[in-house]
């Protein structure tokens, strides 16, 4: 099975598995940005702390399935 395919321009393809997960990680990202402006409104340092956690995690994970 080939996770990675390099195209003639130079550019590289992931498997379409690992699109699929880069894209539903993408997607809950995009979530906790709204959760994350929510539990600022509220004044909730704690839950936007661990908000903000979650997306550095994912965006690392995102990255790294990328490569």
């Amino acid at each position: 099975m080939m996770l990675i395919e390099t195209l003639p321009t130079g550019e590289s393809t992931v498997a379409p598995e690992i699109a699929k997960e880069i894209q539903l990680l993408q997607e809950r990202h995009k979530d906790l940005k709204l959760d994350l402006m929510e539990a600022d409104f509220q004044y909730d340092e704690i839950l936007a702390q661990r908000i903000k956690k979650e997306k550095l995690r994912l965006k690392d994970q995102i990255q790294h399935l990328s490569k």
